[in-house]
């Protein structure tokens, strides 16, 4: 088995050269505009579309956020759009889609293989059925209506009230009662 290659220190310092560039280009980007593919690629000197070289893309939009808390969104071919700071909740509803999805379709793979199965084991279906479970529950937690918005609390909880008052105040914080 043929060992891994690892980047020479040379190679590295090249590496982390060509982040700081797009680093670059990235952060002089205004908010609510677009940087193009063909910017980057052109700050780097070589095309960042490739999949050998994407790598430094997505660890400069990690240092880009970290840094000064720049978001991006992917417009498709054309480059990436710098997300206003009111954006930025919504930066999670692709990502849960895409876990829905995944949820669903392990889900309906996990139905088709016992239903087209002879015969299987009670103990083999209860776990079957628990995994089918956790996956819905999954599924449920990850949709954008999953629970009520919780209202704001009044004001922190006084630390000489006890842990019954405390959890008084929260119930009618929340519009339940005892």
């Amino acid at each position: 088995m043929p060992r891994p290659s690892f980047p020479s220190l040379q190679e590295s310092e090249i590496q982390a050269e060509h982040i700081r560039k797009i680093k670059a280009v990235l952060v002089a980007c205004p908010v609510d505009q677009v940087v193009e593919y063909d910017e980057i690629s052109q700050a780097v000197g070589f095309d960042i579309r490739l999949p050998t070289h994407r790598y430094m893309l997505y660890k400069a939009f990690k240092a880009t956020n970290q840094e000064v808390g720049a978001n991006f969104m992917n417009v498709k071919t054309v480059g990436y759009r710098r997300m206003p700071v009111e954006a930025s909740p919504n930066l999670g509803n692709a990502a849960r889609s895409a876990a829905r999805k995944s949820f669903r379709k392990t889900q309906a793979k996990i139905v088709n293989a016992v239903q087209h199965t002879n015969y299987i084991a009670p103990s083999d279906l209860q776990r079957v059925n628990r995994e089918i479970n956790h996956l819905g529950i999954l599924e449920l937690m990850t949709r954008d209506v999953a629970a009520p918005q919780m209202p704001m609390f009044p004001a922190p909880p006084d630390p000489g009230i006890s842990a019954r008052q405390t959890a008084d105040l929260m119930r009618e914080a929340l519009g339940r009662t005892k």
